[in-house]
């Protein structure tokens, strides 16, 4: 038995002629089907849709004239610029929005300024007439508080007197 001995240029020229000739046979073979191939899915489209063609052809004939592509073109225009007016009109209440917030951190700070500054004497008695408005509406809240306990307890002896008789 023999051995035949290939060198690795002559084993790519087998491997390249053997490619060409399966692509070769491969176009052969699709140049027979496509027409066929062709044929059939424009009679089964046609069978699925049968009016589609018939609307793609009167669309074609039905193309807007070059006035009424303008005058399309000019309304949509106008649609946008109203758009765009009505958006600055909102970036502009937004704007003035921040800019009272910001006035208003202003004062604040300015007040927090001078509170800082206030002399030992000046800021205890601010601390004071700070601390009696605080115990003024604590003590309101406890007699809230008791008016709105007793109402639930007068209540509640209603209710567990006439539910027992």
């Amino acid at each position: 038995m023999e051995t035949h001995r290939y060198d690795g240029s002559m084993l790519t020229r087998l491997v390249v002629q053997l490619v060409q000739q399966v692509w070769s046979a491969w176009v052969q073979v699709w140049q027979a089907i496509a027409p066929v191939l062709s044929a059939f899915v424009d009679g089964f489209l046609r069978a699925l849709f049968p009016g589609f063609f018939e609307l793609a052809r009167f669309r074609r004939k039905l193309k807007p004239s070059a006035d009424e592509l303008l005058e399309s073109r000019l309304s949509s225009l106008a649609q946008l610029m109203q758009q765009s007016s009505s958006l600055i009109s909102e970036v502009e209440a937004a704007l003035i929005l921040r800019q009272t917030a910001v006035e208003k951190l202003k004062l604040e700070a300015e007040t927090a300024q001078r509170l800082a500054e206030l002399s030992k004497d000046q800021s205890e008695a601010v601390a004071r007439l700070v601390q009696a408005g605080a115990e003024k509406e604590t003590k309101k809240s406890i007699w809230y508080g008791i008016v709105g306990n007793a109402v639930f307890f007068g209540l509640g002896i209603l209710v567990s007197l006439w539910i027992g008789h």
